[in-house]
């Protein structure tokens, strides 16, 4: 830490003329310089001027020092409770108008400009921006644009500099942003990035989920446009619309919940059915005669309150209201089957009465 504050003041020293005359301290032991604002050159930009000039500094002392203790007994609190904390004060003396600036801004010279920018700035309430000099958030930046997609965050390890997170412009074009989370991973074939909801096994209860993605207007639920996409490479897999319905490799899903495009494989699917086909069965039901469904048959081409050819192919089926329609064919069936087994044991019968009487042969006289 002392041989950072030192060179953090050759830096000062190198590129600022003069400084030592212009309100640099020096300790009793000339290990630590500290600037202050007692200084009637301290360098700063006039308003509208683009052009650095020397005028009078608002008053702060000092402006870069080490801290020390204070309390001596280190009681204080960070970093008065230690020495050596490197300091850097953004305050002013403003006589009671608060409208004095008191941040911090570190600027750099890119070669070309008329003076040096400001690139990064600690606002009085204590904002970071980067980019930006009147920062609204804890933390915020401003990238500025480039040709290109912009990135405004890239993070990396040092043991996997190849592999990184970055939040970027998702696209190239002009005037347009479009945030952007991206993991890149080559150091093998595992996950490039992974969104993970963590929390303590004693708060695993309730019905609150522990991830929540949540596609809204600023002050209303989505009505009209799809809430989620899964695409790969532009290429749209899956989409959740503002309805709840779920297509995968179709956008439409019409009335549907869950819409698929393809085939689907599964060991069981349940269908919660409204009403079954065991009405067949009932004394009040009025079972067609053959003669009826043979009629039926001739005339439309299919089964009565069975659907064509043509409909199906136009409409599809309903899984759950087909299968009640199969039964109660099967149930008529049976019905059927069992009728005709009455009468064929009743000709059965006659048969071997008719029989047993021509066996009965009768006496010769």
């Amino acid at each position: 830490m002392e041989k950072l504050c030192k060179l953090l003041f050759i830096v000062i020293i190198l590129n600022f003329n003069s400084l030592k005359a212009q309100g640099i301290i020096t300790s009793p032991d000339n290990s630590v310089n500290a600037i202050t604002s007692s200084s009637s050159v301290i360098p700063k930009t006039e308003l509208g001027a683009m052009t650095w000039t020397s005028t009078n500094a608002y008053g702060a002392t000092p402006l870069i020092y080490r801290s020390r203790r204070f309390p001596d007994n280190g009681t204080g609190d960070f970093p008065f409770n230690q020495y050596g904390e490197l300091m850097i004060q953004g305050n002013s003396h403003d006589n009671g108008n608060s409208s004095y600036n008191k941040g911090i801004s570190f600027l750099t010279w890119d070669g070309t400009s008329p003076s040096p920018l400001i690139r990064m700035r600690i606002s009085p309430t204590g904002n970071i921006g980067i980019g930006i000099n009147d920062p609204s958030a804890s933390l915020e930046i401003k990238t500025p644009a480039v040709t290109g997609a912009e990135t405004l965050l890239k993070l990396s390890v040092s043991d996997a500099a190849q592999d990184y997170i970055r939040i970027a412009n998702g696209t190239s074009a002009n005037n347009q942003f479009v945030p952007s989370l991206q993991g890149y991973r080559t150091s093998d074939n595992r996950a490039s990035l992974y969104l993970t909801a963590i929390t303590e096994p004693n708060i695993d209860s309730g019905t609150d989920p522990l991830m929540t993605f949540d596609s809204r207007t600023t002050a209303a639920a989505i009505i009209t446009r799809p809430l989620f996409a899964w695409d790969s490479y532009g290429n749209r897999k899956m989409i959740l619309t503002a309805n709840g319905s779920l297509g995968i490799g179709t956008l439409t899903t019409g009335t549907h919940k869950l819409a698929v495009e393809g085939s689907i494989g599964a060991r069981e699917i349940k269908v919660q059915a409204t009403g079954w086909s065991d009405f067949v069965f009932k004394k009040e039901y009025n079972l067609p005669t053959l003669e009826q469904v043979e009629k039926h048959i001739n005339e439309k081409g299919h089964l009565e309150n069975i659907p064509s050819e043509e409909e199906v192919l136009k409409n599809g089926i309903n899984l759950g209201e087909m299968n009640a329609k199969l039964l109660q064919k099967i149930e008529e069936l049976t019905l059927y089957s069992i009728e005709q087994q009455k009468e064929l044991n009743a000709v059965k019968a006659k048969l071997e009465r008719i029989e047993n009487l021509l066996n009965e042969k009768p006496e010769n006289k």
